[in-house]
């Protein structure tokens, strides 16, 4: 409600009226950042078969992360159905390592809201 009343924005222009965020355990063992880079993406292709992605609102943070180490997967998904029109749904998709750093490292959305850059600032 904040991006449509403080910025003005439209229901359609925005990604995330409804969103889903998904968080991966994957196996442990050797190499457990690539089995978790994998099960992200494998995520993404489940997902691609059950809703219609809009590819040009896909942002793979997981790629290429942002400057703060922020890793995520964000997909832009049209849940509607012949029968009822919804808006648009962003999923995201991360390991519990990258959840972790996203809600309380160096990444958090707190600190980059909060106008923070460096974590000791807190």
């Amino acid at each position: 409600m904040k991006k449509l009343l403080k910025d003005g924005r439209r229901p359609e222009d925005v990604n995330d009226i409804l969103g889903l965020r998904v968080v991966l355990s994957p196996r442990p063992g050797d190499n457990t950042l690539e089995r978790g880079r994998r099960a992200c993406y494998r995520t993404h292709e489940i997902i691609r078969s059950l809703w219609h992605e809009i590819p040009s609102r896909t942002k793979d943070y997981i790629a290429r992360p942002k400057p703060n180490g922020y890793r995520s997967l964000h997909v832009a998904v049209d849940i509607s159905d012949d029968d009822k029109p919804r808006p648009l749904m962003e999923v995201q998709i991360r390991t519990k390592e990258m959840d972790t750093l996203a809600t309380g490292g160096s990444a958090s959305h707190s600190l980059y809201k909060g106008g923070l850059t460096d974590p000791s600032e807190v």
